[in-house]
């Protein structure tokens, strides 16, 4: 086998797309997050936080910039509605993400908006979040 065939056979790198978007995810099952994170990174994004209560995430807006997040509706610490807010009076855009397909599980201020149900679809959750990087 020749170099050029061994070459055009190598995996070509992480796709672009999310262009370094710094993303915070709110969930409190492990194996979706980190799914999640593998997702963002592999598509050009950075994680800034993977934390699994609003409290956490909180106090990660303070430590870092955030130009999106990742919201999941029912987290075992407690209701996601605070961090919500926080985020709408800082401008950073987020996403729901739930496995109940019902938006009448959020207070009907956050009903409006983006909510995407697990398993989330890859594609979906990464035109969400290059919508937010257009409004960066």
């Amino acid at each position: 086998m020749n170099t050029r065939d061994s070459q055009s056979r190598k995996s070509p790198g992480p796709p672009a797309g999310l262009n370094g978007l710094r993303v915070l995810i709110v969930e409190d099952t492990f194996v979706v997050a980190d799914s999640l994170r593998t997702l963002i990174a592999a598509y050009g994004g950075t994680v800034v936080a993977m934390v699994p209560s609003a409290a956490e995430a909180l106090a990660s807006l303070d430590a870092h910039e955030i130009d999106a997040a990742i919201l999941d509706i029912h987290l075992k610490g407690g209701a996601v509605d605070p961090l919500a807010d926080a985020l709408l009076a800082r401008g950073v855009p987020f996403v729901f993400v739930t496995g109940y397909g019902d938006a009448s599980v959020l207070p009907e201020r956050l009903r409006g908006m983006p909510r995407l149900d697990k398993p989330v679809e890859p594609d979906l959750l990464l035109a969400t979040l290059k919508r937010f990087l257009d409004r960066r």
